[in-house]
């Protein structure tokens, strides 16, 4: 599959890390980077761990090390609309599923994040972010 033209939200978030308001996953922050139409990448900040990641834009799951435990992690994701981007991410030998649908505004973030051990016991929530200084 052919990956669509990124949208001009993809231009404006790349790079930066938002910072996001406390919640019950312990996700301190979130930073999106877009090189290219194929591949993106991913941080997340969080309580005693940090985690990068690629991200497949054409479809293909990305393979990455170095994950919690230093187990890999499997990304992909689309932009499914001008400012709306979801990526699921596999902790893959690990019990773990992160989906993410975000929304970017001009200045804020506006993300739903479900996980669980398989995505069995998934908790959903909508969190606020507004990018670091």
């Amino acid at each position: 599959m052919s990956p669509a033209a990124l949208p001009e939200a993809a231009r404006r978030i790349s790079g930066r890390s938002w910072t996001l308001e406390q919640n019950g996953l312990g996700i301190r922050s979130i930073s999106l980077s877009f090189g290219d139409r194929a591949t993106a990448t991913g941080t997340f900040e969080a309580r005693g761990w940090t985690q990068t990641f690629a991200i497949g834009l054409d479809g293909v799951w990305r393979l990455s090390p170095g994950g919690r435990f230093g187990l890999p992690v499997a990304s992909r994701g689309a932009w499914i609309g001008p400012t709306q981007f979801t990526f699921d991410l596999d902790e893959t030998a690990n019990t773990n599923h992160w989906w993410v649908a975000s929304s970017w505004g001009t200045s804020r973030s506006c993300s739903r994040f479900m996980s669980g051990p398989g995505c069995w016991a998934a908790r959903r929530l909508r969190l606020r972010g507004v990018p670091a200084r």
